[in-house]
């Protein structure tokens, strides 16, 4: 099996940024890598260029959820994979996660490293006081054996097409 990806960036090229594209390419079959660029103005589109040098970039100024249906668009392989810029893939990320994909899975959701701890640590604690401003009433329990539990995340998601 090989699939897609699909990455949207916006001035990427951070220090870990290419600790992610090269976990991509160790841990995923991939038969393109499409990134939906926000007209970044650093090096992120040479950064990608010089891992992946046939990637399909596409160039939009849309929010993040436009942006991935817009590189779906652009997908080829019955799969494809959803991965943020500021992640690198865990070892063995696609073997584990295809083992479970099947015809009555729609979507896996893998582990991954942050690899801007500041970034994910801020973001995680702003998110969680503003769910909790949301949903009072509800206990959120967000562990380290299932950080996932309240709400599903697309950092790193293997879809069927």
């Amino acid at each position: 099996m090989v699939l897609d990806a699909v990455m949207c960036t916006y001035n990427s090229c951070k220090p870990w940024f290419k600790r992610c594209l090269s976990s991509i390419k160790r841990e995923v079959p991939i038969c393109h890598l499409v990134v939906v660029d926000n007209y970044s103005y650093d090096d992120t589109v040479h950064t990608i260029k010089s891992i992946f040098p046939d990637a399909i970039i596409v160039k939009t100024r849309a929010k993040l959820a436009y942006a991935r249906r817009l590189g779906v668009k652009y997908v080829d392989t019955d799969s494809f994979v959803f991965i943020d810029d500021d992640i690198e893939l865990t070892s063995g990320w696609f073997t584990k996660l295809t083992s479970i994909l099947d015809g009555g899975v729609g979507a896996v959701h893998g582990l991954h490293i942050n690899i801007n701890l500041t970034y994910a640590t801020e973001y995680s604690l702003w998110n969680l006081k503003r769910l909790y401003k949301i949903y009072p009433s509800r206990i959120i329990d967000v562990t380290s054996i299932n950080p996932y539990a309240f709400r599903g995340y697309t950092t790193n998601t293997i879809s069927n097409n």
